[in-house]
């Protein structure tokens, strides 16, 4: 494993003036959880993001430590890895590359860690190594300048594609093969913990008559997700009852106003939740969902949502998409619907109730199929990969 020299860190952070972090904010969960399984593999981390997330002041003890305690309660990590608090430059809005992040986070650098190609550039003018993890975002697809990023230099330890899709773009924009590799979005491993009493509660009292079954979906509320499909399926199932966590103020505004007029009674939306809470909902439901709209996002999507599927141990019924593809090869308590049939996804819902019905311990199979995603097992295959290289340790 990597041995870093004294002061010096391996630096994660995600998009130039991300807040450290938001709820429903995909990557800050994985910088997040990115510092802690690096921290958990004996590598000195830092985490840099906004002092912009927090209302309260940040700059004392007492304030780093409250940054912590959120850091836990919204993505369930531990604060085993050092924290970058960055601020704007006076007159300036959110933080910048040439700002605090130059001043007080490069010169301890021994490599960054990253998802923001203008950040990569600013480590390749300080030859400073780095990580670059394409995720197919607009921000990282719309980046003009890609031959100065200096992909195929020494300098570039790693590109990680989180798809086979995005490998087959950055080969296309000639990033030699060698310096890619593929992985998917890791899960928290506290998802595999067992939380029996905390899964009863939520199902007496949501399983009320007229409910016989509680189906979940976790995640973001955008329609490319498949949320409309999942209205569809409360249509026609009006016996279950469908809880959706995740989203925005204005999303859910929409997807509440569609319930209205379509007369939805057992659907309820309760907006973003904390890890614990989710994984709770996880393990009350008899089925969680994996639903995606029909569209050329659906190719490129990683199934970071499955694996905590999985590890929760409660059936899951996924959109048959690249990312989903390997569930059907495995003996799971799973089902597969195809997004482009009208009422397939119900179909596989009560195929699901039928022949896996609940169990409070979870299906084993699924937590076994779960557990090599972890964060820390992703995290440790990366380090494998780029294996030694030269540490500057002047700035």
């Amino acid at each position: 494993m990597i041995s870093l020299p004294r002061a010096m860190k391996h630096v994660v952070v995600t998009k130039e003036g991300d807040p450290l972090c938001r709820a429903g904010r995909a990557r800050l969960i994985w910088a997040a959880n990115t510092a802690e399984a690096t921290a958990a593999l004996g590598i000195p981390c830092l985490l840099a993001g906004g002092a912009n997330a927090f209302t309260y002041p940040v700059e004392s003890i007492a304030g780093t430590f409250a940054a912590y305690r959120a850091l836990e309660a919204l993505y369930g990590v531990s604060g085993q890895f050092d924290l970058a608090l960055l601020h704007p430059d006076p007159g300036e809005e959110a933080w910048s590359v040439d700002g605090d992040f130059r001043r007080h986070v490069l010169p301890h650098a021994a490599f960054v860690q990253t998802r923001d190609p203008r950040i990569v550039l600013a480590c390749v003018r300080r030859r400073i190594p780095y990580i670059f993890e394409h995720h197919a975002e607009d921000y990282q697809d719309s980046f003009a300048p890609w031959d100065e990023l200096r992909l195929a230099s020494p300098l570039c330890l790693a590109v990680v594609a989180i798809t086979e899709a995005v490998k087959a773009q950055l080969l296309a924009r000639r990033v030699p093969a060698a310096k890619i590799i593929v992985l998917d979005s890791g899960v928290n491993a506290r998802a595999a913990l067992r939380r029996p009493e905390a899964a009863s509660r939520w199902r007496h009292n949501l399983l009320t008559p007229p409910y016989h079954r509680l189906a979940v979906y976790t995640g973001g509320m955008q329609a490319e997700r498949g949320i409309g499909d999942l209205m569809n399926a409360a249509a026609a199932l009006p016996d279950t009852l469908f809880i959706l966590a995740g989203g925005h103020d204005v999303e859910l505004a929409d997807w509440r106003n569609q319930m209205v007029r379509h007369g939805l009674g057992n659907v309820r939306l309760i907006g973003y939740q904390n890890h614990e809470v989710v994984c709770e909902l996880q393990q009350a439901a008899d089925v969680l969902i994996f639903s995606r709209a029909v569209g050329k996002r659906g190719e490129i999507t990683s199934p970071l949502k499955v694996f905590e599927y999985l590890l929760s141990g409660t059936p899951v019924v996924a959109a048959k998409i690249p990312a989903t593809q390997r569930l059907a090869g495995q003996e799971l308590a799973s089902h597969l619907y195809d997004p482009t049939i009208q009422g397939d996804l119900p179909r596989a819902l009560a195929a699901s109730f039928k022949a896996f019905p609940y169990r409070m311990e979870g299906y084993g199979q699924n937590i076994r199929a779960g557990e090599p995603f972890i964060w820390q097992e992703r995290q440790r295959r990366l380090m494998d990969f780029i294996g030694d290289f030269p540490i500057k340790v002047t700035f």
